[in-house]
């Protein structure tokens, strides 16, 4: 079966067990029925839902072998999850065998030794629209941390549409680290990852040891991380339990003014980058040291004087510019302000050079968008 098809199915396989039992599924209401959210998931039965009322909740959380959403009324704004009241082992934790989902949490100021403020042992586990701030480990994965030591059942997991900001690891992965086993899964889809911090790798570290593991990074926008040695994402195959290739992919991602390497590969790895975008990073901004290797295809280098180094593979559409076109500037003065919106608006309608950011000839609305979304600073 292929991997993304093996991607589908665990994660749908996991959604429609859930829907199954929504007939019957009660919903929980948190402090309204229940004082803690502790007490609601020990109470909730598989496939139940447990609602956080907006609110700010400082006691931490585990789930069980049954499988519970835990999800907010009102979304991350309004409804957030504070560890700077208490040094549990994690916020949110999901121990080994355990299975559910978190959905539309703030999850913030968790501060541990080595524990992430979301941790997932070898579980099947959701983490959904969540926004993570201001959280400080001095391991790895201060905001989310995947840890698959064993051998063994396997774990399976999903990151879906949350960012992570401001999240701070002292040795590898300021936002993420997932240390992964053989033929395990990890999907990361439209997330953004910006101004983490550690050592090596600012924002993530994904470790697939052993071989058969896949790693699927989709959509997802990195900005703006630092470290002393790796500024964007850190991949280690370090060869734990069975050694092997694993395959990480990076599809249609934007990495974004970074000082040192956006992404730093090492080990027994397969890199392949589809669709995505590298811009204003240090050089190089891919790193790959054997036997690692990379597929590159449809994807865009500028503003880097080396743009890749190590051994890979061409496989066409690829472009390397010394310098990055900032869309939405028409004007050329580094910002995209009301001035480039009265050009845009003068243009609109007609086929132009400069206001046609799509590229399809003529000026409409999805360059107006296009405008809007990067107005300010180039």
């Amino acid at each position: 079966m292929p991997l993304n098809a093996k991607l589908f199915v665990s994660v749908s396989t996991v959604s429609m067990l859930a829907g199954a039992g929504s007939v019957l599924a009660a919903t929980l209401q948190v402090p309204t029925e229940y004082a803690t959210v502790q007490e609601a998931i020990d109470a909730a039965a598989p496939g139940d839902e447990v609602v956080l009322a907006p609110g700010v909740y400082t006691d931490s959380f585990s789930f069980k072998e049954d499988h519970v959403l835990v999800r907010s009324a009102d979304g991350p704004a309004t409804t957030i999850v504070d560890g700077s009241a208490h040094m549990d082992y994690a916020s949110v934790f999901f121990p080994s065998y355990s299975s559910g989902e978190v959905r539309g949490l703030t999850i913030r100021n968790h501060e541990h030794s080595f524990t992430g403020a979301v941790t997932i042992k070898k579980a099947t586990a959701q983490v959904v629209d969540c926004v993570f701030e201001d959280n400080l480990n001095y391991f790895a994965g201060a905001a989310l941390r995947i840890d698959s030591w064993t051998v063994g059942d396997e774990l399976d997991v999903e990151v879906r549409g949350c960012t992570f900001r401001n999240n701070t690891s002292s040795d590898w992965g300021g936002a993420m680290s997932a240390v992964l086993n053989e033929g395990e899964n990890l999907l990361i889809v439209d997330c953004l990852f910006e101004d983490n911090t550690s050592e090596s790798g600012g924002h993530l570290l994904l470790a697939p040891n052993g071989p058969g593991g896949h790693i699927q990074v989709e959509q997802c926008t990195f900005r703006r991380g630092e470290g002393d040695q790796i500024g964007g994402v850190h991949i280690a195959n370090e060869g734990i339990g069975t050694e092997g290739f694993n395959d990480v992919s990076f599809l249609g991602c934007t990495f974004e003014d970074h000082v040192q390497d956006s992404i730093f590969v090492e080990g027994e790895v397969m890199l392949t980058v589809d669709n995505s975008s590298f811009q204003n990073s240090g050089s190089p901004a891919i790193t790959l040291f054997s036997p690692s290797h990379a597929e590159i295809v449809n994807s865009q280098f500028c503003g880097i004087s080396v743009p890749i180094s190590g051994g890979w593979t061409d496989l066409g559409d690829n472009s390397f510019d010394p310098v990055c076109i900032c869309i939405g500037d028409g004007n050329g003065d580094g910002q995209v302000s009301v001035q480039d919106l009265l050009g845009l608006i003068a243009a609109f309608g007609e086929p132009h050079d400069i206001w046609d950011w799509d590229e399809d000839g003529i000026v409409g609305v999805n360059d107006l968008l296009l405008l809007i979304e990067r107005w300010g600073a180039c």
